[in-house]
């Protein structure tokens, strides 16, 4: 019983080591972890508002398209029949 208290007496120093190691990587991972979720949430916005845009553009270009066709309507009525 000796010789196993003294086995596990010699390896404490490296399972305190081993427990820091491991203390210290998940700390990053949950760093890491909050930097990616925030890069995320702006890609998501940058995206939301990308489509707003589009959208937009969308928009304008009907009714652009609208006022062309109005014009070109007015000038045909203006020469009248060829």
């Amino acid at each position: 019983m000796d010789d196993i208290l003294q086995a596990v007496a010699k390896q404490a120093p490296s399972l305190g080591v081993l427990c820091f190691l491991t203390i210290a990587f998940l700390r990053h991972l949950r760093s890491r972890d909050s930097e990616l979720r925030g890069i995320a949430e702006d890609r998501r916005a940058l995206i939301d508002g990308m489509t707003r845009m589009m959208d937009h553009s969308t928009q304008v270009i009907e009714r652009n398209s609208q006022v062309i066709g109005a014009v070109v309507e007015t000038i045909r009525k203006c020469n009248g029949p060829r």
